[in-house]
């Protein structure tokens, strides 16, 4: 019974072992991933993010114009073609990573909520005045009207006329257009962001600050800190239980090295196939996305690619710090089986020496003792001679010569009859 309930217990011990393997590799990948903001920056920049931003954002963009089929149209491509001048990559670059530092000061406790304070209205200005001038040029570009009565300067709207009158003056009609542009909420519904305008919803439905709602992300951010070195401890110390509870030294080694060697051959694996994996179930989410699809290719799917990249990386390196000590502790055992046999033979000799010594005591000591106590008390002290003594004859007296005695033959019995 104790011996099922030890290889029960070795079972689950080898078992919980290879978890805390994972558990630990896992850990201290995103802990040396997610605890610094330098990751998330690098994964951003690398990635092409803040270039897709600005171009997917510029397609959300509508100005609103009177006839779609005039001759002066403000296009997709003259508003993405501004926005990049407008909003360029490293300032969008800038904000967002100072953003980034705002949410990991509310993580580290040096904040009570994200501390940030980004400002967009002056390149919304910039963008209203560069789109104004391209409107201006494309103005400039319809052909002079025959006749001033068809369009009076007053009526000229660009977005109806197919022709520009003679003379007319477009300086009320482009500032005009230009302040509301710089006001609209078609190009930036909000201009002025802070760490208080992230909200989420509660369990109520009611929208709160992000600091209130997520009270325990900060919590979270010190187990970050902290829980791969704990897990590592208890990995450690479920080895030591393996190799010290096993019924020999080298069975105990033998199953420490199988752990590290399953650990790290899957991690290796998983850190080849996931970038494979990876693409094909991104291909596959693209076609069901639709017209979505282009958001999620410029701005998801690169982001997703840069941690794939490094996650990646992570799981060959912990595979490979897990087989090496696979392999040397493999290679000792090897190079020490001989070693080990001689030894077991000479302790196997020396049992068997004691056991044949054991045995013959056992043969000896209790035959004597039974043979003493089997023998009656009268007879236990008594000696019984060989052969009777002679008595010396007495002095000067001859010795009486005995007659010879015939041999005494018995005759069969006769059978009669």
């Amino acid at each position: 019974m104790k011996r099922v309930a030890k290889g029960i217990l070795l079972f689950l011990a080898s078992t919980t072992y290879v978890w805390l393997l994972f558990l630990t590799a896992g850990a201290m990948e995103l802990r040396l991933t997610l605890t610094t903001p330098a990751t998330l920056k690098t994964w951003l920049s690398d990635g092409g993010i803040y270039s897709g931003v600005v171009s997917e954002t510029s397609k959300l963009a509508t100005i609103q114009q009177a006839q779609e089929n005039s001759v002066v149209q403000i296009t997709s491509d003259d508003i993405s073609e501004v926005a990049k001048n407008t909003f360029p990559v490293e300032g969008i670059q800038n904000d967002t990573e100072r953003v980034i530092d705002g949410f990991y000061g509310w993580f580290k406790g040096d904040t009570t909520s994200p501390e940030f304070t980004v400002d967009f209205s002056s390149r919304q200005a910039q963008f209203a005045k560069e789109m104004t001038d391209k409107l201006e040029v494309k103005i400039n570009a319809l052909p002079e009207c025959a006749t001033t009565g068809r369009f009076s300067i007053q009526a000229f709207d660009p977005f109806k006329s197919d022709c520009r009158p003679k003379g007319v003056d477009l300086t009320a009609e482009l500032t005009s257009f230009e302040k509301d542009l710089a006001s609209s909420k078609d190009v930036l519904k909000q201009t002025a962001f802070s760490g208080n305008d992230v909200k989420l919803k509660n369990s109520s439905g009611q929208e709160e600050v992000v600091a209130s709602a997520l009270t325990w992300v900060p919590k979270a951010y010190k187990g970050l800190l902290y829980g791969p070195f704990l897990l590592a401890i208890l990995t450690v110390i479920m080895a030591l239980s393996l190799i010290f509870l096993s019924s020999s030294r080298r069975r105990g080694l033998k199953r420490f090295a199988g752990g590290l060697m399953f650990a790290g051959v899957v991690m290796v694996a998983s850190g080849f196939l996931l970038r494979p994996a990876f693409d094909r179930l991104n291909s596959i989410s693209n076609k069901s996305l639709g017209a979505q699809a282009s958001f999620s290719q410029a701005i998801i799917d690169p982001l997703f690619k840069q941690m794939n990249k490094t996650y990646s990386r992570y799981n060959i390196i912990f595979g490979t710090v897990f087989i090496i000590p696979a392999l040397i502790t493999y290679s000792a055992l090897l190079l020490t089986r001989h070693k080990r046999e001689e030894d077991d033979d000479e302790v196997q000799e020396e049992q068997y020496i004691e056991h044949i010594e054991e045995n013959e005591r056992d043969a000896v000591e209790p035959n004597d003792h039974v043979a003493a106590n089997n023998q009656p008390e009268h007879q236990v002290a008594q000696t019984v001679p060989s052969a009777p003594t002679p008595l010396p004859a007495p002095t000067g007296v001859p010795p009486v010569a005995r007659p010879t005695q015939r041999p005494i033959t018995r005759r069969p019995p006769m059978i009669q009859g």
